[in-house]
């Protein structure tokens, strides 16, 4: 089942957690015609160059699909949000806590000892993600959160932190027949 909450929030995973994906899909525009994608082109986009571009996640790339029948289809690509490192997400322990929580040796979330309230250490350097092919019949992404950088108290916590990484797995619409659409599965 779908976690409505998540979905309706909007909350997703910030900038290195967002998934590109076409706003609308190659495949379901290729059923229209009933022709089949021949190739597919990339076409990047201008790197961020004011401070407002470069602290928003955004992206103006496209792609550009060929059909069998000659028609070529440009695409916007577009960001679906999941959730951020900071969300209440992931459960341990029967304890839900933020995704980007690092968890120690016994399987318990890492307490950032320069919080007076006892809350947790949470990445605040998502670095990526990891779609697997599916496994079983499900799908999962693998998210890696990095060091980190800051603590509670404002100071460096480099190096006091592992890194991490996070499993969810995905549910996707099975009318798409592909991955442009998956979302999380609570």
């Amino acid at each position: 089942m779908i976690n409505k909450k998540i979905m309706k929030k909007g909350a997703t995973l910030a900038l290195a957690l967002a998934i590109a994906v076409p706003a609308l899909s190659p495949a379901a525009a290729a059923a229209k015609d009933n022709s089949k994608i021949e190739s597919v082109k990339f076409n990047g986009m201008k790197a961020p160059s004011t401070i407002d571009e470069m602290v928003k996640t955004y992206t103006t790339a496209t792609v550009d699909v060929k059909y069998s029948n000659g028609k070529v289809k440009t695409f916007p690509l577009s960001y679906n949000y999941l959730f951020k490192s900071e969300d209440e997400v992931a459960t341990v322990k029967g304890e839900k806590i933020p995704a980007g929580t690092p968890i120690d040796v016994n399987g318990d979330p890492i307490v950032d000892p320069s919080s007076t309230d006892g809350e947790y250490f949470v990445s605040d350097a998502p670095d990526a993600n990891s779609l697997l092919k599916p496994i079983d019949g499900k799908l999962y992404m693998v998210t890696h959160y990095e060091y980190q950088s800051i603590d509670a108290a404002g100071q460096s916590a480099y190096g006091l932190v592992p890194a991490s990484m996070s499993l969810t797995e995905m549910e996707q619409d099975k009318k798409l027949a592909n991955l442009n659409q998956p979302m999380l599965k609570n």
